[in-house]
């Protein structure tokens, strides 16, 4: 396995479990952002795994949507439709930050969670 899946396999884990840390905490706004942030940074590295997988096997995978696509077509990814209200909901945190879109997303940040740790437990046991 090439090192660069190595280490954002690593990278996805420990971020992923963070994020879980945070979710566990009592709600405040403080919280909260924390979440989103968390949220936002273990997408990228989630779609960059992803994009590291497809290029170990010899595919060209040149977007987060497109890793996302790989990610589905690989089997990691089963649930497209929330694949792609992820990909709607980071876009809306990161173009135009609004309060009542923030508090959205952090209420889908369970569900959210436990579908990246899906996409990481599918990378892992492919990888090894």
């Amino acid at each position: 396995m090439a090192t660069k899946l190595q280490t954002l396999l690593g990278q996805l884990g420990q971020i992923t479990a963070q994020l879980r840390e945070v979710l566990g905490m009592e709600a405040s706004q403080v919280v909260m952002d924390s979440c989103v942030l968390r949220f936002e940074l273990a997408y990228e590295v989630m779609c960059k795994t992803l994009q590291a997988h497809a290029t170990w096997q010899g595919k060209l995978v040149q977007s987060p949507r497109e890793s996302l696509k790989h990610g589905y077509r690989a089997g990691f990814i089963t649930d497209w439709d929330m694949a792609e209200e992820m990909i709607s909901d980071r876009n809306v945190l990161i173009h135009t930050y609004d309060l009542e879109a923030a508090h959205r997303v952090y209420a889908k940040l369970p569900a959210y969670l436990n579908f990246m740790q899906q996409v990481l437990t599918g990378l892992q046991n492919d990888a090894s």
